[in-house]
């Protein structure tokens, strides 16, 4: 059972039962247009769009883009089953798309010129393996829509290493440079790097 399949016969997380509402074609025949939505006590309440292109063999691959999303969405446990949800569905190669303009934390860190993986969204996928990320905070002069993080997962082990020695590097940047630092946002990204340090330890043993 593929993603598209499970949101529409819909799955209980909680108290919660998150389902497709609506499900449309988009602009290619592998594309699909998706309103989800989650429902408590009865009552039904929008979450998010997705935009689900299965991709086209040998040409393109797979890529989910989540936009208008809900501002309860963000930093709850919905966010984070949904973005393990999806990411069991993007294998090496394949993208996620994540608009993050209602998402104050993400915004202002991303604004400040801080590395996108240390950023509230962002360290959520690097930990989900998707270990190289773009910030489109300017996307194509909008014609894509608000601003958002690309991820992709990588294509082999070779390629993870690869990704995650540049992570290092920006991390570890941005440690030296913020490690005294008294800013709230900042020191979030303290503690994100700290983690990361941690658990690279535990990855290289």
């Amino acid at each position: 059972m593929n993603l598209i399949e499970e949101l529409k016969k819909g799955f209980k997380f909680k108290d919660f039962y998150i389902f497709a509402d609506r499900i449309s074609s988009g602009r290619f025949p592998e594309e699909y247009n998706i309103e989800v939505f989650l429902r408590k006590d009865k009552k039904d309440f929008f979450i998010l769009n997705l935009k689900y292109f299965e991709g086209r063999k040998p040409f393109y691959r797979k890529w989910i883009e989540i936009f208008n999303i809900s501002e309860n969405f963000f930093n709850s446990e919905i966010e984070d089953f949904f973005l393990e949800f999806i990411s069991k569905d993007i294998k090496g190669g394949e993208k996620i798309y994540i608009e993050y303009i209602r998402d104050k934390e993400t915004y202002d860190f991303l604004f400040k010129g801080n590395p996108v993986y240390l950023s509230r969204i962002g360290f959520k996928l690097l930990k989900l393996s998707f270990t190289w990320m773009k910030d489109f905070y300017f996307p194509e002069g909008f014609w894509e829509g608000s601003p958002k993080i690309l991820a992709e997962k990588a294509l082999n082990d070779k390629r993870k290493i690869e990704h995650l020695v540049e992570i290092k590097k920006e991390i570890e940047k941005f440690y030296i440079k913020n490690k005294n630092s008294k800013d709230k946002l900042i020191l979030e990204g303290i503690k994100r790097s700290e983690e990361f340090f941690k658990n690279l330890k535990m990855i290289e043993r």
